[in-house]
């Protein structure tokens, strides 16, 4: 039988790393990121072992790990604390369902041993589960946890080296883009990925790059020798030869930096298709010739590139039929700047989390195929995920969502930005038609019901509907006013929220 592990820990680059750590193992992987959220999700489907970070966002680990003592469905779990500070493992000497300290940073191979103590403290204690053997990956430097050393932004130094058969470079990439690093990740097949505080500035390579070498202007003898020369640097450093007769001297057909990003730009795209060979990431300051030429990339437009141009598969797309999705927390943010195909713009007007693929092929008129094609490029790069089940391995089901009517695109926008900041982000839908509310409401069971409201009746249908389903029901109004606030109220609205809203107010309101 394979174990079920929660992670509770509110950092997106640990929560990476531990993802990683389990894949290829018979371990599926579920996610917390605060305290509150972690004891719940336990008491409501106890996992099997628990890696638990020292530090959350609402309460200490040690908090946790009391209430997780007391609570009969979780006592029996063991609990493996992790902190970057050893000296915290002696709060948890006295905590029975504590079984192991796990420093950061870590390795693979080490929080894999230090999880496989707390799954055999659970299978010792009558745990619904065995002992699960788990294959390793290597992934940190050595065995035994390096001490944390400071970067610039004040986090654990990250070390990675890894199997590309196991961890792709998509995954690599995100991971040290999302901690905000410096350094360079070298791929065997002779790539060096440049990253400079969390953004991709340039990828160069050891191999010939004849594309680049042909810009040079002049020729003759002194070039003959001199690009020689530059291309042997080339092969040892991977600094691209077009540098080296720039910084010499010879004329360039068209500018550095521009055709650099280019080919930047198409290593990186297929070097995402990579998939055997070895991994390494070193945090380090960048060359000079990168500080110099290095020009921003964007992961995701290049990742969408590189899924339009697979190949694809035989499927005809009828496996999707009746998958819904939505989009991703940050979508705005994520889509700003990406060349869309028509295709994707359609079909990403489409993606509310309620609509099945089935209807969107109708819709877009597009056939079903090019609808699964399409979702499965944009799922690939993050932008939309399932809305009914896991969309990744050892993601969580969406929590319920924010069901929003009837209000401006602008307060849409506002209200999306300040979910997406959430701990847990919260999805919304936004119902434009009056009647599909009640279809939309039965169906998502939301936690919040927005409404731009005026004085006229509230539908008794819907508000009935909002007691049937536990969900706040609530008026967005446009000016703070004593009697109208008063007069809504009596309509049957649960709240009021004047624009514009506030995250401490949907805070509130959430806790209700």
């Amino acid at each position: 039988m394979s174990a079920q592990i929660l992670v509770i820990d509110d950092s997106a680059t640990m929560r990476k790393l531990v993802e990683i750590a389990f894949r290829g193992t018979d371990c599926k992987v579920l996610f917390a990121q605060s305290g509150t959220e972690g004891l719940a999700q336990a008491k409501a489907t106890p996992p099997d072992a628990i890696l638990l970070d020292f530090m959350l966002p609402d309460m200490k680990g040690i908090e946790l790990c009391t209430q997780l003592a007391q609570h009969h469905e979780t006592a029996q779990i063991g609990v493996v604390v992790m902190s970057g500070k050893p000296e915290v493992a002696e709060l948890f000497r006295d905590c029975p369902n504590v079984v192991a300290f796990l420093p950061k940073p870590f390795t693979a191979e080490v929080v894999q041993a230090r999880l496989q103590a707390a799954l055999r403290h659970g299978d010792h204690s009558g745990s619904r589960s065995n002992t699960t053997r788990l294959r390793t990956l290597a992934m940190v430097e050595d065995a035994a946890p390096s001490p944390p050393r400071a970067t610039p932004s004040g986090s654990s130094a990250l070390v990675l080296h890894g199997d590309l058969s196991a961890v792709a470079v998509y995954d690599v990439l995100r991971l040290v883009l999302a901690a905000g690093l410096t350094g360079v990740v070298r791929l065997g097949t002779g790539e060096h990925i440049y990253v400079s505080s969390g953004s991709l500035m340039m990828c160069t390579t050891t191999r010939a790059t004849d594309e680049l070498d042909q810009l040079v202007l002049r020729g003759g003898q002194d070039l003959d020798s001199a690009l020689a020369a530059a291309r042997i640097t080339q092969h040892q450093s991977a600094k691209p030869a077009l540098i080296t007769l720039a910084e010499g001297g010879f004329e360039i057909e068209v500018d550095v930096a521009a055709a650099l990003k280019a080919h930047s730009y198409r290593l990186l795209s297929a070097a995402l298709g990579v998939r055997s060979g070895q991994f390494a990431w070193h945090e380090q300051k960048l060359p000079g010739h990168v500080e110099s030429f290095g020009r921003p990339l964007t992961l995701t437009a290049i990742a969408l590139d590189h899924a339009r141009g697979a190949p694809r598969g035989l499927s005809s797309g009828a496996e999707l039929l009746d998958h819904v999705y939505q989009r991703a927390a940050r979508f705005s943010d994520a889509v700003a700047g990406l060349r869309l195909t028509a295709a994707e713009r359609s079909i990403l007007a489409a993606v509310d989390g309620l609509t099945p693929v089935r209807v969107i092929a109708e819709r877009t008129k597009l056939t079903l195929r090019q609808v699964a094609t399409t979702i499965s490029h944009l799922v690939s790069v993050e932008l939309v995920v399932r809305a009914d089940g896991d969309s990744v391995v050892g993601s969580t089901r969406a929590p319920p969502p924010i069901v929003i009517h009837d209000l401006d695109a602008e307060f849409v926008e506002q209200l999306r930005g300040l979910l997406a900041r959430r701990p847990l982000a919260l999805p919304v839908l936004e119902v434009q038609n009056a009647a599909e509310l009640d279809a939309v409401v039965s169906r998502a069971k939301p936690q919040l019901i927005l409404v731009g409201a005026d004085t006229h009746a509230l539908p008794p249908e819907l508000r009935a509907l909002a007691r049937l389903t536990a969900a706040t029901l609530v008026a967005v109004l446009e000016m703070a006013d004593d009697k109208t606030t008063a007069d809504t109220l009596a309509l049957g609205y649960d709240a009021v929220l004047f624009k514009p809203i506030h995250i401490t107010e949907l805070e509130r309101l959430l806790a209700l």
